[in-house]
């Protein structure tokens, strides 16, 4: 037997044998079925942000407090967007310490520093 399906068609012509295929189709959502199990609790996005820069301090300790040191920690120069790599320590599991060279201290607000961490909800 030789089936022939036409995507637009909802009948389709007798086959060779006699048979007739009749296809049915609809745009209408099916039921929706149970919900399956609930999954282990994931990892959220914890993120500090803040300007840096007072035209003197070279050194700014950041409490970001997200019981982690395993933090990615970016700073970008408010005016240019652009990314810049000062000196980064984490001291401790809530705290950083962004540094500047003396001949790169931060003029007022210069900087954004964005600390990011996941963390378990």
């Amino acid at each position: 037997m030789r089936i022939v399906l036409q995507r637009s068609l909802s009948t389709v012509s007798p086959v060779s044998g006699g048979a007739r295929v009749t296809v049915q189709r609809s745009n209408v959502p099916g039921p929706i079925g149970p919900q399956g199990p609930r999954g282990l609790p994931g990892a959220g996005l914890a993120e500090a942000t803040g300007l840096i820069g007072d035209g003197s301090t070279t050194s700014f300790t950041i409490n970001h407090n997200f019981n982690t040191s395993d933090v990615a920690v970016e700073v970008f120069e408010v005016a240019t967007g652009l990314t810049i790599f000062p000196t980064v320590r984490r001291t401790d599991e809530d705290n950083v310490v962004i540094s500047f060279k003396a001949e790169w201290t931060p003029t007022l607000n210069q900087y954004r520093y964005i600390i990011r961490a996941s963390i378990e909800t």
